[in-house]
């Protein structure tokens, strides 16, 4: 009973740190982004300016400054498309562990994160436990035959 409870605990474990890293993958991808579209901006200031007397008005010098400014746009997007991608890859490993545990021990370990303070580690429990409950357990021991309402045909 024991390494069942520490197995229970240690994926409850993973799943957070799972949600952790989901959170850090987007925190970091945000920070690239921003940084690289940042740098891109400074870039095209100082080219912009560097050059003395010159005519801004090239086709190629706007084209440059309109694009620069699109991808400094365009970047936090990306990075916000980077936590997603990245639950979903950690949901479809976690999926395989879970898989491996008794139904109801894993339905109840979902459950148990559902109230978790990271709103990554509740989406990816909620995840688990959607596919959990999309794939419902086959039926061991036959069951009955139901009762008759009384006007079938009788065998015999």
């Amino acid at each position: 009973m024991t390494s069942a409870k520490q197995g229970v605990a240690a994926l409850r474990n993973e799943i957070r740190r799972a949600g952790d890293a989901t959170s850090r993958a987007r925190w970091v991808a945000l920070t690239l982004t921003l940084a690289g579209a940042a740098l891109t901006a400074f870039a095209m200031t100082l080219s912009l300016l560097s050059t003395p007397g010159a005519d801004r008005s090239q086709p190629h010098q706007i084209v440059d400054a309109f694009s620069a400014l699109v991808g400094c746009l365009c970047a936090p997007v990306g990075a916000a498309a980077a936590g997603p991608i990245w639950r979903r890859v950690k949901t479809a490993r976690l999926q395989r562990e879970i898989a491996a545990l008794d139904r109801d021990l894993a339905a109840r370990t979902l459950a148990a994160l559902h109230d978790d303070s990271s709103g990554d580690t509740r989406q990816i429990a909620a995840a688990l436990l959607r596919r959990l409950d999309a794939h419902p357990p086959t039926e061991v021991v036959p069951t009955l035959q139901p009762e008759g309402w009384g006007d079938e045909v009788a065998a015999g």
